[in-house]
């Protein structure tokens, strides 16, 4: 099995979904917008808010690098395998990533992340997960919680979900 380093632009889509909610499902609360609000970690709530993102996407990005550590561990932060650019890993292990800029040298643009539907999320998620979960500590990590977490609400935000008339059988 290898493994890789995650996209910035994938990072962001998995975090524009938990921020935003899905591309195909309307405002879950007039007014609030699509909230999934929060997952738990180790007992403890964790809110899912904008002034959060820079936090949530140095947690997945540092725990996707942990994970291709730990299976190429003669690499070095910018060396290991996967669509990383202009030095993306070592920015978020030095706590400078920045969700949804994008561009390369002192020019940004904030072009924005892609808005996945609930299951180009679903999927983004698989993928995410898949190259993170090598390591011994991925089952015990924050953002292993966040993930499943935010793939429980996917599911439920998944259309026809709601109208399904099968909570019991």
């Amino acid at each position: 099995m290898s493994a890789y380093v995650n996209s910035k632009e994938h990072i962001d889509a998995i975090l524009r979904v938990a921020l935003d909610g899905p591309a195909d499902r309307g405002p879950r609360y007039p007014g609030d917008g699509w909230r999934f609000g929060s997952y738990y970690h180790n007992g403890s709530r964790r809110d899912v808010r904008h002034e959060e993102a820079e936090r949530l996407g140095v947690l997945l990005v540092t725990e996707n690098a942990r994970s291709v550590r730990y299976r190429y561990p003669d690499d070095g932060l910018d060396t290991l395998p996967g669509p990383i650019d202009n030095g993306f890993v070592t920015d978020a292990f030095l706590g400078k990533y920045q969700y949804g800029a994008y561009g390369t040298g002192p020019v940004i643009i904030a072009a924005g992340p892609r808005h996945l539907t609930a299951v180009e999320a679903l999927k983004a998620l698989d993928g995410y997960e898949y190259q993170s979960c090598e390591h011994p500590g991925w089952r015990e990590s924050e953002a292993h919680s966040f993930c499943a977490d935010l793939r429980h609400a996917l599911i439920s935000a998944l259309p026809g979900y709601n109208e399904a008339d099968t909570w019991e059988v």
